[in-house]
């Protein structure tokens, strides 16, 4: 009951959009390009913004998989925990 969620690795992921959101701009709303789950939520990791408008870089992600709860819809979302620009 106590157990940390799974925590994932994925390389070279590509976003096809990604927004600011938050009442501070401090998180990140992505869609990943290519996944069967591909709404994704970054908080506070809106400092990658500017790198992916300016170059389209693909990153690096660490993540988990989760319930998005929004009034009466259940829907998949992956947490992106960490990112960073892939090398």
């Amino acid at each position: 009951m106590s157990n940390p969620s799974a925590a994932f690795i994925a390389r070279n992921v590509k976003f096809s959009d990604m927004k600011m959101m938050g009442k501070e701009l401090t998180h990140l709303r992505c869609v990943i390009d290519g996944s069967p789950i591909n709404q994704a939520v970054a908080f506070n990791q809106a400092q990658w913004y500017s790198v992916w408008k300016e170059t389209k870089s693909r990153f690096d992600i660490v993540y988990s998989i989760e319930i998005n709860r929004y009034f009466e819809k259940e829907t998949q979302q992956i947490n992106i925990r960490d990112m960073r620009p892939s090398q």
